[in-house]
């Protein structure tokens, strides 16, 4: 779409968009005369990011970004800030606001300012990924109860883990934690049962037998071997099949 206008009347102008390149052809009002001419677009300003924090000349000490109703960027040490006119902020939260040479920024995208706050990403250490496992420690001023020692990263928040499913908790309650597969010396006491890994039917199977290089399932004749049994399977209240230890810190 192309925006024109016509200001042949003079006391007012009139606004059009037209498919192609080309203006109307006449007067919106049937008058004789017409003169639309192409609106040229302004260039649009940029949201903010997070990535204002990749920014050479953002404040290292800079937890939070915000932008004004004017789209210029304030930095700020707070955790997080109401959004609102900066203004307003100074002396409220525990931080300061950080002098910063607004230019050097450029503007930003303004029509949503209130909503403009971006928190700085939070540096995690590399054990902490989705799909890893960790280890939860206690903590005297955790508020609520979890049922799990050790567990498996499902999603990540900023510096909040999820972890199985059972709950948030603050990374620096968690631990590097390994699976290693069982040995015949770990095993569970056979028989016992164990469940396809991703199988929509829910297949079981048992552990009929064990030796040092594998374990038997169901009637088969051929043994596998510990690792593919963790791979493969998982006991039936979720739990992998193997031996989940703390690993050191990297």
């Amino acid at each position: 779409m192309r925006k024109f206008e016509c200001n042949m009347c003079g006391c007012f102008s009139c606004g059009a968009e037209t498919i192609f390149d080309v203006p109307p052809d006449q007067c919106l009002y049937g008058r004789s005369a017409s003169a639309w001419q192409p609106v040229e677009s302004k260039p649009q300003l940029p949201r903010l990011t997070a990535a204002i924090f990749d920014h050479p000349d953002c404040p290292v000490e800079a937890k939070i970004a915000v932008i004004n109703g004017n789209g210029w960027i304030h930095f700020g040490t707070y955790e997080s800030a109401t959004p609102a006119d900066t203004v307003e902020w100074y002396g409220v939260a525990p931080g300061k606001w950080l002098h910063v040479d607004q230019e050097k920024f450029g503007r930003f995208d303004p029509s949503d300012w209130k909503s403009s706050l971006v928190k700085r990403p939070a540096k995690l250490p590399e054990w902490c990924r989705v799909g890893e496992w960790v280890y939860r420690e206690e903590s005297p001023d955790d508020d609520m109860p979890f049922d799990f020692a050790f567990g498996q990263i499902t999603s990540i928040d900023g510096r909040w883990i999820v972890v199985d499913g059972h709950g948030i908790v603050h990374v620096k309650h968690l631990s590097p934690a390994r699976l290693r597969p069982w040995t015949n010396a770990t095993l569970p006491p056979i028989p016992f049962a164990v469940k396809i890994k991703n199988n929509q039917d829910h297949f079981r199977t048992t552990v009929t037998a064990a030796s040092t290089a594998g374990v038997w399932l169901g009637g088969a004749t051929k043994a596998i071997g510990y690792a593919e049994l963790m791979d493969e399977c998982e006991q039936l209240d979720g739990q992998p099949c193997g031996v989940l230890e703390l690993a050191e810190r990297k």
